[in-house]
């Protein structure tokens, strides 16, 4: 995960916990999986992708090709047809007329999301890691492990 990466991961456990914080204060949610449920649906200040992967994904579903969108989760699906809505809208004002995809990208990003994009479960994992960890700034790496067992442990075993 590059550091541009992380950054953003950092800025949208941020934003979930405030979010968190704020449906709990203003909703009173009858339980903590309606809390994670409705932080998830919560407005999300922008959208928690890099320009950069943002186009890779809106260029092939400009000109018609939506097989690689199509092919994800369904919350990263929600989020690329939200952003490229947005693209439709954002092409259509007047100072963006004839602006490429590769300068409008970093402003779609940038704009506030309709939601989190993210399932309660996940919502759920990163408030608990938070609990446990006291910070948002935990790697995945460090909390769960690389998933592979490290040679000596495994020939010790």
């Amino acid at each position: 995960m590059t550091k541009q990466n992380y950054d953003i991961t950092r800025m949208q456990r941020d934003a979930l916990l405030a979010a968190y914080c704020d449906v709990c204060a203003h909703y009173r949610p009858w339980s903590q999986q309606d809390a994670y449920a409705k932080t998830a649906k919560h407005p999300a200040p922008r959208y928690y992708v890099t320009a950069k992967e943002a186009y890779e994904k809106l260029r092939r579903m400009a000109v018609g090709d939506n097989s690689v969108v199509d092919a994800l989760g369904d919350s990263k699906r929600r989020m690329y047809y939200s952003l490229f809505e947005r693209l439709k809208e954002l092409t259509q004002r007047r100072e963006y007329v004839n602006k490429s995809l590769w300068f409008l990208c970093p402003i779609l990003v940038s704009l506030p999301a309709p939601e989190f994009f993210m399932s309660p479960r996940t919502v759920k994992d990163i408030h608990v890691k938070y609990r446990a960890y006291g910070s948002t700034d935990f790697r995945h790496r460090e909390v769960y492990g690389s998933g592979h067992k490290n040679k000596a442990a495994a020939d010790n075993a």
